[in-house]
Protein backbone atom coordinates (compact mmCIF):
# COMPACT_ATOMS: atom_id res chain seq x y z
CA UNK A 1 0.00 0.00 0.00
CA UNK A 2 0.97 3.38 -0.65
CA UNK A 3 2.20 5.52 2.32
CA UNK A 4 2.02 9.50 2.57
CA UNK A 5 5.26 11.18 2.55
CA UNK A 6 6.15 12.10 6.74
CA UNK A 7 3.92 8.94 7.73
CA UNK A 8 4.13 4.71 7.93
CA UNK A 9 0.51 4.44 7.41
CA UNK A 10 -0.97 3.25 4.33
CA UNK A 11 -3.04 6.05 2.43
CA UNK A 12 -6.78 6.64 1.83
CA UNK A 13 -8.52 8.90 0.02
CA UNK A 14 -11.98 9.48 2.07
CA UNK A 15 -12.54 8.45 5.73
CA UNK A 16 -16.45 8.21 7.69
CA UNK A 17 -15.14 8.65 10.37
CA UNK A 18 -17.79 6.62 13.35
CA UNK A 19 -20.83 6.75 11.36
CA UNK A 20 -23.58 4.12 11.77
CA UNK A 21 -23.82 2.04 8.85
CA UNK A 22 -26.59 0.48 7.25
CA UNK A 23 -26.45 -2.50 4.72
CA UNK A 24 -29.73 -4.43 3.38
CA UNK A 25 -27.21 -7.81 2.55
CA UNK A 26 -27.24 -8.81 6.01
CA UNK A 27 -29.55 -8.62 8.51
CA UNK A 28 -29.82 -5.07 8.16
CA UNK A 29 -28.48 -4.50 11.92
CA UNK A 30 -26.97 -1.16 11.79
CA UNK A 31 -23.13 -1.01 13.04
CA UNK A 32 -21.84 1.64 15.30
CA UNK A 33 -20.01 3.38 15.49
CA UNK A 34 -18.17 2.73 11.83
CA UNK A 35 -15.26 4.00 9.52
CA UNK A 36 -15.25 3.52 6.39
CA UNK A 37 -11.93 4.27 4.45
CA UNK A 38 -12.08 4.63 0.77
CA UNK A 39 -9.25 4.34 -1.47
CA UNK A 40 -8.88 4.53 -5.27
CA UNK A 41 -12.29 3.67 -5.65
CA UNK A 42 -12.76 0.80 -3.03
CA UNK A 43 -14.03 0.13 0.58
CA UNK A 44 -10.54 -1.12 2.15
CA UNK A 45 -11.55 -1.06 5.80
CA UNK A 46 -14.94 -1.20 7.69
CA UNK A 47 -15.25 -1.18 11.35
CA UNK A 48 -14.65 0.00 14.71
CA UNK A 49 -12.01 2.40 15.16
CA UNK A 50 -10.20 1.44 11.69
CA UNK A 51 -9.80 5.58 10.57
CA UNK A 52 -6.59 5.15 13.08
CA UNK A 53 -4.77 2.92 11.21
CA UNK A 54 -4.84 4.71 7.96
CA UNK A 55 -3.77 8.64 6.63
CA UNK A 56 -7.03 10.07 4.61
CA UNK A 57 -6.95 12.76 2.42
CA UNK A 58 -10.07 13.87 3.54
CA UNK A 59 -12.24 12.72 6.91
CA UNK A 60 -15.73 13.13 7.09
CA UNK A 61 -17.72 13.62 10.88
CA UNK A 62 -19.55 10.60 10.39
CA UNK A 63 -21.22 10.46 14.36
CA UNK A 64 -24.58 11.99 13.09
CA UNK A 65 -24.75 10.12 9.92
CA UNK A 66 -26.89 6.88 8.90
CA UNK A 67 -24.41 5.91 5.51
CA UNK A 68 -25.51 3.10 2.97
CA UNK A 69 -25.21 1.08 -0.02
CA UNK A 70 -25.80 4.15 -2.87
CA UNK A 71 -29.05 3.67 -4.59
CA UNK A 72 -29.84 2.14 -8.18
CA UNK A 73 -32.96 3.53 -10.02
CA UNK A 74 -32.99 0.71 -12.26
CA UNK A 75 -35.67 2.30 -15.53
CA UNK A 76 -35.75 6.10 -16.35
CA UNK A 77 -36.28 8.02 -19.20
CA UNK A 78 -34.15 11.21 -19.14
CA UNK A 79 -35.69 13.46 -20.96
CA UNK A 80 -39.03 13.16 -19.44
CA UNK A 81 -37.64 15.37 -16.66
CA UNK A 82 -38.31 18.56 -19.29
CA UNK A 83 -42.39 16.74 -19.00
CA UNK A 84 -43.45 16.78 -15.19
CA UNK A 85 -47.00 16.91 -14.42
CA UNK A 86 -48.51 16.51 -17.77
CA UNK A 87 -51.52 14.75 -19.05
CA UNK A 88 -52.82 13.94 -15.56
CA UNK A 89 -55.79 11.24 -15.74
CA UNK A 90 -54.14 9.66 -19.26
CA UNK A 91 -53.69 5.75 -20.06
CA UNK A 92 -50.32 4.77 -21.38
CA UNK A 93 -51.32 5.78 -25.25
CA UNK A 94 -52.79 8.57 -24.59
CA UNK A 95 -50.01 9.95 -22.47
CA UNK A 96 -47.28 8.76 -24.82
CA UNK A 97 -48.45 11.67 -27.47
CA UNK A 98 -48.84 13.87 -25.29
CA UNK A 99 -45.66 14.18 -23.65
CA UNK A 100 -43.06 12.31 -26.28
CA UNK A 101 -44.86 13.93 -29.84
CA UNK A 102 -42.90 16.84 -28.18
CA UNK A 103 -39.84 15.24 -26.47
CA UNK A 104 -38.76 13.00 -29.36
CA UNK A 105 -37.07 15.57 -31.20
CA UNK A 106 -35.30 17.49 -28.43
CA UNK A 107 -31.83 19.40 -29.46
CA UNK A 108 -28.51 18.55 -28.37
CA UNK A 109 -29.08 21.20 -25.41
CA UNK A 110 -32.39 19.45 -24.80
CA UNK A 111 -31.03 16.23 -24.11
CA UNK A 112 -28.40 17.53 -21.69
CA UNK A 113 -30.55 19.27 -19.89
CA UNK A 114 -32.96 16.77 -19.18
CA UNK A 115 -29.88 14.39 -17.95
CA UNK A 116 -28.78 17.22 -15.23
CA UNK A 117 -32.01 17.84 -14.01
CA UNK A 118 -32.26 13.91 -13.69
CA UNK A 119 -28.96 13.78 -11.95
CA UNK A 120 -29.59 16.46 -9.36
CA UNK A 121 -33.06 14.33 -7.94
CA UNK A 122 -32.05 11.43 -8.32
CA UNK A 123 -28.22 12.25 -6.23
CA UNK A 124 -29.89 14.84 -3.82
CA UNK A 125 -32.11 10.90 -3.02
CA UNK A 126 -28.66 8.77 -2.77
CA UNK A 127 -28.77 7.34 -5.81
CA UNK A 128 -25.32 6.36 -7.58
CA UNK A 129 -26.54 4.69 -10.28
CA UNK A 130 -29.22 4.82 -13.01
CA UNK A 131 -30.69 2.84 -16.38
CA UNK A 132 -31.43 5.58 -18.90
CA UNK A 133 -33.61 3.88 -21.52
CA UNK A 134 -32.54 6.45 -24.03
CA UNK A 135 -35.39 7.64 -26.24
CA UNK A 136 -35.16 9.97 -29.41
CA UNK A 137 -36.99 9.11 -32.70
CA UNK A 138 -35.65 8.58 -34.85
CA UNK A 139 -32.36 7.95 -33.14
CA UNK A 140 -29.29 10.22 -33.74
CA UNK A 141 -25.24 9.31 -32.69
CA UNK A 142 -25.68 13.39 -31.90
CA UNK A 143 -28.43 12.67 -29.13
CA UNK A 144 -26.85 9.58 -27.84
CA UNK A 145 -23.63 11.03 -27.50
CA UNK A 146 -25.22 14.64 -25.78
CA UNK A 147 -26.88 11.95 -23.14
CA UNK A 148 -23.39 10.06 -22.49
CA UNK A 149 -21.62 13.07 -22.09
CA UNK A 150 -23.47 14.54 -19.85
CA UNK A 151 -24.34 11.50 -17.28
CA UNK A 152 -20.29 11.20 -17.21
CA UNK A 153 -20.07 14.89 -16.13
CA UNK A 154 -22.77 14.02 -13.25
CA UNK A 155 -20.15 12.01 -11.62
CA UNK A 156 -22.86 9.43 -11.83
CA UNK A 157 -22.56 5.41 -12.91
CA UNK A 158 -24.97 5.66 -15.73
CA UNK A 159 -26.03 2.40 -18.27
CA UNK A 160 -27.68 4.44 -21.42
CA UNK A 161 -30.14 1.98 -23.25
CA UNK A 162 -30.49 3.03 -26.46
CA UNK A 163 -34.27 2.69 -27.71
CA UNK A 164 -34.77 1.53 -30.69
CA UNK A 165 -38.27 -0.23 -32.40
CA UNK A 166 -39.53 -0.61 -35.96
CA UNK A 167 -42.90 -1.97 -35.61
CA UNK A 168 -46.44 -0.70 -34.93
CA UNK A 169 -45.11 2.91 -35.03
CA UNK A 170 -47.94 5.34 -33.95
CA UNK A 171 -48.84 7.87 -37.27
CA UNK A 172 -47.58 10.84 -34.66
CA UNK A 173 -43.88 9.30 -34.20
CA UNK A 174 -41.23 10.19 -36.96
CA UNK A 175 -40.40 7.24 -38.92
CA UNK A 176 -37.64 5.38 -37.44
CA UNK A 177 -34.40 4.84 -39.05
CA UNK A 178 -34.14 1.20 -41.06
CA UNK A 179 -33.77 -1.58 -38.20
CA UNK A 180 -30.28 -2.08 -39.59
CA UNK A 181 -29.29 1.29 -39.80
CA UNK A 182 -30.65 1.53 -35.75
CA UNK A 183 -28.26 -1.42 -35.03
CA UNK A 184 -25.24 0.10 -36.72
CA UNK A 185 -25.93 3.16 -34.99
CA UNK A 186 -25.82 1.01 -31.48
CA UNK A 187 -22.60 -0.47 -32.66
CA UNK A 188 -20.84 2.57 -33.04
CA UNK A 189 -22.39 4.33 -30.20
CA UNK A 190 -20.98 1.28 -28.10
CA UNK A 191 -17.71 1.64 -29.57
CA UNK A 192 -17.27 4.90 -28.53
CA UNK A 193 -18.84 5.04 -25.26
CA UNK A 194 -19.04 1.79 -23.73
CA UNK A 195 -16.83 1.45 -20.47
CA UNK A 196 -16.14 5.41 -20.55
CA UNK A 197 -14.57 6.52 -16.94
CA UNK A 198 -15.13 2.80 -15.96
CA UNK A 199 -19.27 4.22 -14.64
CA UNK A 200 -20.61 4.38 -18.23
CA UNK A 201 -21.98 1.13 -19.72
CA UNK A 202 -23.98 1.17 -22.80
CA UNK A 203 -27.08 -0.94 -23.82
CA UNK A 204 -29.60 -2.48 -26.30
CA UNK A 205 -32.69 -0.91 -25.64
CA UNK A 206 -36.09 -1.91 -27.24
CA UNK A 207 -38.80 -0.39 -26.80
CA UNK A 208 -41.06 -3.33 -26.10
CA UNK A 209 -41.28 -7.06 -28.19
CA UNK A 210 -44.47 -5.99 -29.17
CA UNK A 211 -42.26 -2.66 -30.80
CA UNK A 212 -39.64 -4.84 -32.75
CA UNK A 213 -39.13 -7.27 -35.44
CA UNK A 214 -37.75 -10.80 -34.45
CA UNK A 215 -35.10 -9.44 -36.92
CA UNK A 216 -33.99 -6.49 -35.18
CA UNK A 217 -34.43 -8.48 -32.07
CA UNK A 218 -32.20 -11.14 -32.82
CA UNK A 219 -29.56 -8.67 -34.33
CA UNK A 220 -28.82 -6.50 -30.81
CA UNK A 221 -29.32 -10.15 -28.76
CA UNK A 222 -26.52 -10.99 -31.33
CA UNK A 223 -24.78 -7.42 -30.28
CA UNK A 224 -24.94 -7.79 -27.07
CA UNK A 225 -23.32 -11.24 -26.83
CA UNK A 226 -20.68 -9.97 -28.91
CA UNK A 227 -20.45 -7.10 -27.04
CA UNK A 228 -20.84 -7.95 -23.53
CA UNK A 229 -23.83 -5.77 -23.17
CA UNK A 230 -27.32 -5.64 -21.16
CA UNK A 231 -30.56 -5.76 -23.09
CA UNK A 232 -33.51 -3.70 -21.52
CA UNK A 233 -36.71 -2.99 -22.58
CA UNK A 234 -40.16 -2.71 -21.04
CA UNK A 235 -42.84 -6.12 -21.17
CA UNK A 236 -46.19 -6.14 -20.67
CA UNK A 237 -46.89 -2.27 -19.25
CA UNK A 238 -50.72 -2.92 -19.88
CA UNK A 239 -53.47 -4.89 -20.53
CA UNK A 240 -53.35 -3.70 -24.28
CA UNK A 241 -49.68 -5.19 -24.56
CA UNK A 242 -50.02 -8.07 -23.21
CA UNK A 243 -52.87 -9.05 -25.51
CA UNK A 244 -51.14 -7.68 -28.82
CA UNK A 245 -48.64 -9.96 -27.53
CA UNK A 246 -50.65 -12.21 -27.76
CA UNK A 247 -51.75 -11.69 -31.20
CA UNK A 248 -48.85 -11.54 -32.55
CA UNK A 249 -46.40 -14.21 -31.09
CA UNK A 250 -49.69 -16.49 -30.09
CA UNK A 251 -48.07 -16.77 -26.53
CA UNK A 252 -46.53 -14.54 -24.12
CA UNK A 253 -44.00 -11.90 -24.46
CA UNK A 254 -41.99 -13.32 -22.16
CA UNK A 255 -42.66 -16.61 -23.99
CA UNK A 256 -41.63 -15.47 -27.38
CA UNK A 257 -38.43 -13.58 -25.48
CA UNK A 258 -37.60 -17.30 -24.20
CA UNK A 259 -37.98 -18.79 -27.79
CA UNK A 260 -35.41 -16.27 -29.12
CA UNK A 261 -33.03 -16.92 -26.64
CA UNK A 262 -33.18 -13.54 -25.49
CA UNK A 263 -33.69 -14.28 -21.57
CA UNK A 264 -30.63 -14.37 -19.35
CA UNK A 265 -29.04 -12.66 -16.36
CA UNK A 266 -27.96 -9.91 -18.48
CA UNK A 267 -31.90 -9.01 -19.71
CA UNK A 268 -34.45 -6.55 -17.60
CA UNK A 269 -37.81 -6.36 -18.16
CA UNK A 270 -39.33 -3.14 -16.94
CA UNK A 271 -42.71 -3.13 -15.72
CA UNK A 272 -44.29 -7.09 -16.32
CA UNK A 273 -47.10 -6.14 -14.35
CA UNK A 274 -49.39 -8.93 -16.71
CA UNK A 275 -46.82 -11.76 -16.60
CA UNK A 276 -48.71 -14.82 -15.42
CA UNK A 277 -47.10 -18.03 -13.68
CA UNK A 278 -45.84 -19.06 -16.82
CA UNK A 279 -43.60 -15.95 -17.54
CA UNK A 280 -42.46 -15.75 -13.82
CA UNK A 281 -41.08 -19.12 -14.19
CA UNK A 282 -39.26 -18.64 -17.09
CA UNK A 283 -37.53 -15.77 -16.19
CA UNK A 284 -36.74 -17.15 -12.82
CA UNK A 285 -34.82 -20.35 -14.73
CA UNK A 286 -33.01 -18.08 -17.10
CA UNK A 287 -32.03 -15.48 -14.14
CA UNK A 288 -33.85 -12.69 -16.45
CA UNK A 289 -34.52 -9.17 -14.13
CA UNK A 290 -37.57 -7.17 -13.41
CA UNK A 291 -37.59 -3.66 -13.00
CA UNK A 292 -40.13 -3.13 -11.08
CA UNK A 293 -41.84 0.77 -11.29
CA UNK A 294 -44.82 0.58 -9.30
CA UNK A 295 -44.85 4.67 -9.59
CA UNK A 296 -45.33 5.05 -13.04
CA UNK A 297 -48.13 1.76 -13.35
CA UNK A 298 -50.36 3.24 -10.97
CA UNK A 299 -50.05 6.93 -12.64
CA UNK A 300 -50.85 5.42 -16.07
CA UNK A 301 -53.60 3.10 -14.64
CA UNK A 302 -51.09 0.32 -15.79
CA UNK A 303 -52.20 -1.90 -13.18
CA UNK A 304 -49.74 -4.10 -10.55
CA UNK A 305 -46.81 -5.86 -10.60
CA UNK A 306 -46.99 -9.20 -8.88
CA UNK A 307 -43.83 -8.82 -7.30
CA UNK A 308 -44.99 -10.75 -4.04
CA UNK A 309 -44.91 -14.08 -6.80
CA UNK A 310 -41.72 -12.56 -8.70
CA UNK A 311 -39.99 -12.98 -5.04
CA UNK A 312 -41.88 -16.24 -4.28
CA UNK A 313 -40.39 -17.78 -7.34
CA UNK A 314 -37.24 -16.65 -7.19
CA UNK A 315 -37.09 -13.94 -9.77
CA UNK A 316 -34.02 -10.96 -9.62
CA UNK A 317 -36.32 -7.91 -8.22
CA UNK A 318 -35.41 -4.42 -8.94
CA UNK A 319 -36.58 -1.10 -8.63
CA UNK A 320 -37.14 1.96 -11.09
CA UNK A 321 -38.89 5.18 -10.92
CA UNK A 322 -39.62 5.24 -14.34
CA UNK A 323 -39.61 9.16 -16.44
CA UNK A 324 -40.17 12.12 -14.69
CA UNK A 325 -43.53 12.50 -16.64
CA UNK A 326 -45.35 9.48 -15.49
CA UNK A 327 -43.86 9.55 -12.00
CA UNK A 328 -43.35 12.84 -11.49
CA UNK A 329 -40.35 12.62 -9.62
CA UNK A 330 -36.94 10.60 -9.32
CA UNK A 331 -37.59 9.45 -5.96
CA UNK A 332 -36.01 5.72 -5.53
CA UNK A 333 -37.22 5.80 -2.08
CA UNK A 334 -40.63 6.53 -2.72
CA UNK A 335 -40.51 3.63 -5.03
CA UNK A 336 -39.25 1.45 -2.92
CA UNK A 337 -42.23 2.26 0.04
CA UNK A 338 -44.36 1.26 -2.68
CA UNK A 339 -42.59 -2.07 -3.69
CA UNK A 340 -43.16 -3.10 0.02
CA UNK A 341 -46.71 -1.78 0.40
CA UNK A 342 -48.50 -2.39 -2.56
CA UNK A 343 -48.57 -5.96 -2.53
CA UNK A 344 -49.89 -6.61 1.33
CA UNK A 345 -53.02 -6.45 0.66
CA UNK A 346 -53.13 -9.78 -2.07
CA UNK A 347 -50.90 -11.51 0.00
CA UNK A 348 -52.87 -13.74 2.66
CA UNK A 349 -50.36 -14.17 5.90
CA UNK A 350 -48.17 -11.33 7.27
CA UNK A 351 -45.06 -13.34 7.60
CA UNK A 352 -45.31 -13.17 3.65
CA UNK A 353 -44.73 -9.51 3.02
CA UNK A 354 -42.45 -8.41 1.55
CA UNK A 355 -40.03 -6.76 4.06
CA UNK A 356 -38.29 -3.26 4.23
CA UNK A 357 -35.14 -4.91 4.30
CA UNK A 358 -36.03 -6.94 0.95
CA UNK A 359 -37.37 -3.59 -0.54
CA UNK A 360 -34.16 -1.80 0.31
CA UNK A 361 -32.11 -4.55 -1.08
CA UNK A 362 -33.85 -4.07 -4.77
CA UNK A 363 -32.56 -0.40 -4.70
CA UNK A 364 -29.06 -1.47 -3.47
CA UNK A 365 -27.25 -4.82 -4.03
CA UNK A 366 -29.87 -6.34 -6.48
CA UNK A 367 -29.95 -3.10 -8.85
CA UNK A 368 -26.41 -2.99 -8.68
CA UNK A 369 -25.60 -6.40 -9.35
CA UNK A 370 -27.87 -6.94 -12.05
CA UNK A 371 -26.28 -3.75 -13.90
CA UNK A 372 -22.81 -4.70 -12.76
CA UNK A 373 -22.85 -0.26 -11.54
CA UNK A 374 -21.07 -1.16 -7.99
CA UNK A 375 -22.05 -3.72 -5.71
CA UNK A 376 -24.84 -2.30 -3.35
CA UNK A 377 -22.70 -2.87 -0.22
CA UNK A 378 -20.86 -1.49 2.42
CA UNK A 379 -18.07 -3.92 3.18
CA UNK A 380 -14.36 -4.33 2.23
CA UNK A 381 -13.78 -5.05 -1.43
CA UNK A 382 -16.92 -2.89 -2.35
CA UNK A 383 -16.53 -0.39 -4.73
CA UNK A 384 -17.41 3.09 -2.65
CA UNK A 385 -20.67 4.07 -3.82
CA UNK A 386 -22.57 5.57 -0.79
CA UNK A 387 -25.28 8.12 0.41
CA UNK A 388 -24.89 9.68 3.71
CA UNK A 389 -28.00 10.96 5.26
CA UNK A 390 -28.47 12.89 8.31
CA UNK A 391 -29.69 10.64 11.55
CA UNK A 392 -31.43 13.94 12.90
CA UNK A 393 -33.39 14.40 9.81
CA UNK A 394 -37.35 13.72 11.04
CA UNK A 395 -37.54 10.57 9.64
CA UNK A 396 -35.28 8.90 11.02
CA UNK A 397 -36.40 10.41 14.83
CA UNK A 398 -36.43 8.67 17.30
CA UNK A 399 -33.80 6.00 16.29
CA UNK A 400 -35.80 3.44 16.44
CA UNK A 401 -35.26 0.99 12.93
CA UNK A 402 -33.24 2.73 10.59
CA UNK A 403 -33.99 0.20 8.12
CA UNK A 404 -37.72 0.53 8.40
CA UNK A 405 -37.30 4.12 8.48
CA UNK A 406 -35.26 4.57 5.36
CA UNK A 407 -37.75 2.54 3.20
CA UNK A 408 -41.36 3.58 4.93
CA UNK A 409 -40.17 7.58 5.94
CA UNK A 410 -37.42 8.40 4.04
CA UNK A 411 -39.05 9.48 0.66
CA UNK A 412 -38.48 13.33 2.39
CA UNK A 413 -34.37 12.59 2.96
CA UNK A 414 -31.87 14.62 1.04
CA UNK A 415 -28.39 13.50 1.06
CA UNK A 416 -26.03 14.95 2.61
CA UNK A 417 -23.45 12.93 1.01
CA UNK A 418 -22.97 10.83 -1.69
CA UNK A 419 -19.79 9.28 -3.15
CA UNK A 420 -19.57 7.71 -6.22
CA UNK A 421 -16.41 5.26 -7.39
CA UNK A 422 -14.81 7.03 -4.00
CA UNK A 423 -15.30 10.06 -5.10
CA UNK A 424 -17.71 12.67 -2.96
CA UNK A 425 -20.17 14.19 -5.71
CA UNK A 426 -22.07 15.57 -3.18
CA UNK A 427 -20.72 16.73 -0.04
CA UNK A 428 -22.83 18.90 2.64
CA UNK A 429 -26.06 18.56 0.35
CA UNK A 430 -23.97 20.50 -2.62
CA UNK A 431 -23.61 18.53 -6.03
CA UNK A 432 -20.06 19.34 -6.85
CA UNK A 433 -20.00 17.70 -10.47
CA UNK A 434 -21.92 20.22 -11.87
CA UNK A 435 -23.87 23.58 -11.13
CA UNK A 436 -27.00 22.88 -10.25
CA UNK A 437 -28.28 26.31 -9.99
CA UNK A 438 -27.54 26.87 -13.52
CA UNK A 439 -29.20 23.56 -14.53
CA UNK A 440 -32.04 25.20 -12.96
CA UNK A 441 -32.43 28.57 -14.58
CA UNK A 442 -32.22 26.54 -18.15
CA UNK A 443 -34.97 24.83 -17.55
CA UNK A 444 -36.97 27.53 -15.84
CA UNK A 445 -35.92 29.79 -19.51
CA UNK A 446 -37.38 26.67 -21.23
CA UNK A 447 -41.53 27.49 -21.93
CA UNK A 448 -42.64 24.36 -22.12
CA UNK A 449 -41.39 20.70 -23.13
CA UNK A 450 -39.28 20.56 -26.97
CA UNK A 451 -38.55 24.42 -26.62
CA UNK A 452 -35.09 25.69 -27.03
CA UNK A 453 -33.27 28.05 -24.54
Amino acid sequence: MATVSGSSLPRADLVFEAARVLDATGDCRPLEPCDVVVNQGIIVACGEGEARAWDARETIDGRGLLLMPGLCNAHTHSPETLARGLADGAPLGEWMQHVWSNLDTLDEAGVRLGVMLCAAELLHGGVTAVVDHFRQTPASEEAVSSAVGAWIDTGMRATVAVMVRDRHVPSWVTQPLPARDQVDLLRRCVGQWNGAHGRIRMAAGPSAPTRCTDDLLRSLGSLCAAEGLPLHMHVDETRDEFELARQLFGKSAVHHLDELGLLGPDTSLAHCVWCDDDDLGRLASRGAVVVHNPLSNLRLGSGRAPVERMRDRGVCITVGTDGAASNDSQNVLEAVKLAALLPRPFVGAPGEWITARQALSFATAAGANAFGMGDGRVAVGCRADLAAFDRASLALAPDNDPCCQVVFAGAGLRARHVVVDGRLVVRDHVIRTFDERDVLDRAAGRHGIGMTD
